[in-house]
């Protein structure tokens, strides 16, 4: 009797502190992480004395989606020997979890597509936007007043559909959409540079290495088989399968069987590893990543120096891998050292599941202040402030800070 007993306290013990785990796995999703863990659900409109807002320039990433055709062919490849793995050690704390196992079915089918979870995020977030900057976002459409523009790609499509839906209601279907160049030197400055290719992309990121095969690493794998009474049998790779269904069926369902067999510390690890490769790819390792964002930011400035010609609001929707060079463009997130493998036990500003979620995004308001211009930044709907700026920032100011961005912005000279 008395061992019935703890058994059933251990299956008690489980369930109740899953409850506090499913509260904050979702936050440590590396950028995979769903934007409903960052959002600013404070509609109350943006506003600062003497000011009145002019124009708006806005860069979103696309909402949550499905995985590449690699991720789920490599879960489909492993997930379901995984699972009958675990389903043979017959662990009695994870007997509801088995039996969700044995049920389980990979959700995804189409690649990279956007969800109804990422269609949600964008069409709130513009809901809230639109509260937050009522003359920036009138009800109206109008294309005198609005310019959206996506990649080429379906998700960022999507994605712009399920905004304007979010500003416009079923009045979205008359939004016109700028047609996507056949090589995009502002939203995707990324896929045309060689330079970038050279040093980044064809090397390997030693930090990242370093960090997969530490000790904190392997004791935590090691935990893994042992919460679920394997003795070894599960790898890092095969754990890392786990954590990705974990973090897709999550963001887009709220739920999945995989995050609840995971202990925290390994989400821990594998949104620490995300980080490290984001910082290494789109962060501050190589001149060149950050520096040929100039694009984007030039984006900006020409839409505010357009005075009254030409929409008032321009809205853009793209992937994390050019949002996230911008960001370190303009000084955002640095630490006074690179990101490496030693910083899982410290602080560190480049947090891939902060900085780097579904649907991230980056506003530059302008606003005419007595007659001088100035400029509010808003990062995930709250306002922040640029390196050497205050809330409100000098339009002057912001272009003698970045005027390297402005004048010496040549791709094919960064790039080559």
């Amino acid at each position: 009797m008395s061992q019935l007993i703890l058994i059933l306290l251990m299956v008690l013990f489980a369930w109740d502190t899953e409850g506090d785990f499913i509260a904050n796995y979702e936050k440590h999703f590396g950028s995979q992480t769903p934007y409903r863990t960052v959002e600013n659900n404070n509609t109350t409109p943006v506003e600062f004395p003497g000011c009145q807002p002019k124009r708006i320039w806005y860069i979103i990433r696309h909402g949550a989606r499905a995985p590449t055709n690699t991720v789920i062919g490599s879960m489909k490849q492993n997930l379901p020997r995984i699972a009958q793995i675990i389903i043979n050690a017959e662990s009695i704390t994870f007997s509801p979890q088995i039996e969700e196992l044995k049920k389980w079915k990979l959700p995804f089918d189409t690649e990279a597509v956007l969800t109804t979870e990422g269609k949600r995020e964008l069409s709130s977030l513009a809901t809230r936007t639109k509260a937050r900057f009522p003359t920036l976002f009138p009800e109206v459409y109008s294309k005198t007043h609005y310019y959206f523009r996506h990649t080429n790609v379906a998700r960022t499509q999507s994605s712009a559909q399920s905004f304007t839906f979010g500003l416009f209601g079923n009045e979205h279907s008359k939004v016109e959409y700028a047609t996507p160049p056949p090589i995009d030197l502002v939203l995707q400055f990324y896929k045309t540079c060689p330079r970038y290719d050279e040093e980044v992309d064809r090397n390997v990121n030693k930090e990242a290495v370093l960090f997969s095969k530490s000790e904190r690493v392997k004791n935590v794998i090691a935990s893994v088989n042992e919460r679920l009474n394997l003795n070894g049998t599960l790898s890092f790779d095969d754990v890392n399968s786990m954590y990705q269904a974990c973090v897709y069926e999550a963001a887009s369902y709220k739920k999945s069987v995989w995050c609840s067999l995971l202990p925290f510390e390994a989400i821990e690890i594998y949104d620490f590893l995300d980080s490290l490769n984001t910082y290494y790819e789109n962060g501050y390792t190589f001149e060149v990543t950050y520096k040929q964002a100039c694009t984007l930011f030039k984006s900006m400035i020409d839409h505010f120096e357009r005075k009254e010609d030409g929409p008032i609001c321009k809205v853009y929707f793209a992937h994390h891998s050019g949002i996230l060079k911008f960001y370190a463009h303009l000084g955002l997130f640095k630490d006074g050292h690179h990101l490496n493998h030693t910083d899982y036990e410290g602080s560190y500003q480049w947090d891939a599941s902060k900085i780097g979620s579904f649907a991230t995004n980056i506003a530059f308001v302008l606003y005419n202040c007595s007659g001088t211009e100035k400029v509010a930044v808003l990062f995930q709907e709250r306002v922040i402030t640029l390196p050497n700026c205050s809330e409100l920032c000098d339009f002057e100011s912001i272009k003698r800070q970045y005027k390297d961005s402005i004048n010496n912005c040549m791709h094919d000279q960064i790039c080559k």
